[in-house]
């Protein structure tokens, strides 16, 4: 079929970033969250190795107190970590639903304003151009997504 064969030129880089405009805050909240994520693997072996250090204390009470300190440190460490996870998980989600919705939104609305010969041509009937809408659409959200 001809609708299947058209070639699309595809987006440059740049026309993807002008479009979501209105979610570069969120956007970049969600780079924060994820690359403050990414740090605490590092923290997290630093943490563990105070666990080693703590464990060879000669005497019962210092190791105690190690052992302690460490335990306070890696729940502090847990605690910051799901909060920056879900921050960057709920964020890149919220920008890519947001983006999605204004896109179909915007394509629906090309599609309304166009003349009935448009719709006369087999390569534009309403069941290709609906397609195109439930199927071309998400595929933005999951590329901006996590999942």
């Amino acid at each position: 079929e001809k609708a299947d064969l058209q070639r699309f030129q595809p987006a440059r880089f740049d026309e993807i970033i002008y479009f979501a405009r209105k979610e570069w805050k969120v956007l970049i909240g969600a780079l924060i969250a994820t690359t403050l994520s990414g740090i605490i693997f590092p923290i997290f072996s630093i943490i563990y190795g105070s666990v080693f250090k703590s464990i060879s204390q000669p005497s019962r009470t210092a190791m105690l107190d190690g052992a302690r300190l460490d335990a306070i440190f890696f729940t502090i460490l847990g605690i910051f970590a799901g909060a920056f996870i879900f921050a960057g998980c709920f964020l890149f989600g919220w920008t890519g639903e947001s983006i999605t919705a204004r896109l179909r939104q915007q394509l629906f609305t090309h599609i309304i304003y166009q003349d009935g010969a448009y719709f006369d041509s087999p390569e534009h009937t309403t069941q290709k151009l609906i397609e195109h809408l439930s199927s071309d659409v998400p595929k933005i959200r999951v590329a901006i997504d996590q999942k």
